[in-house]
């Protein structure tokens, strides 16, 4: 990559840093000036039950980029049900991540 390129390509991603940072302080800044809709705050409310099994569903099920679907040769499928019933039954985030951490390092041992 020539140097212009390499120029181009550092203020490129300057570019997008700011817009991101704006774009997320915007939210921030203007959180009480704002009043949305009963719907759109409902809605919003349910963001995080949507997005949190979006980011991990895919490392479970597709931690080495390939597609595996069973629990048989996937430890990770065992290892998060194990946290998600750990998580249903205590409530607590440490016990969900040492039984999960748990149960996946002990089958990857196997």
């Amino acid at each position: 990559m020539s140097e212009t390129g390499g120029t181009l390509g550092w203020a490129a991603m300057a570019v997008m840093a700011a817009a991101s940072l704006l774009l997320r302080y915007s939210f921030i800044a203007l959180e009480g000036r704002l009043s949305l809709p009963p719907l759109a705050r409902r809605a919003l409310s349910l963001l995080p039950a949507a997005v949190l099994p979006a980011l991990v569903v895919p490392g479970v099920l597709a931690a080495g980029g390939a597609l595996d679907l069973s629990p048989l040769t996937n430890p990770r499928i065992p290892a998060a049900a194990a946290a998600a019933l750990a998580a249903r039954r205590t409530g607590s985030m440490l016990v969900t991540l040492v039984v999960g951490m748990g149960v996946l390092l002990l089958l990857e041992a196997l």
